[in-house]
């Protein structure tokens, strides 16, 4: 499945959703990496699920995940993928 729709499948929003929510009623609204707050009108404080084995790199959409910040997944991101930093994503 391609990256792009692997997000839309509906297991995989439902889990999205319950999770988030289960991080939120125990730990707050609140990154587990950089103890940010989450704040609407900010997109970087969004919490969000990261892959811990990437879709682009053969991870399964409803593979291993944990709770972090926007931030925190670019973050991850780059720190992982020095070539797609590179591109200025």
């Amino acid at each position: 499945m391609p990256k792009s729709t692997a997000y839309r499948d509906p297991r995989y929003v439902a889990r999205r959703k319950r999770l988030l929510a289960e991080h939120r009623a125990t730990f707050g609204a609140r990154c587990p990496r950089c103890l940010t707050p989450e704040d609407r009108a900010v997109r970087r404080t969004w919490l969000t699920l990261n892959h811990v084995t990437t879709l682009s790199r053969g991870g399964d959409v409803m593979g291993p995940v944990e709770v972090m910040c926007l931030g925190c997944n670019d973050r991850q991101l780059h720190a992982d993928r020095p070539d797609v930093a590179r591109r200025g994503r």
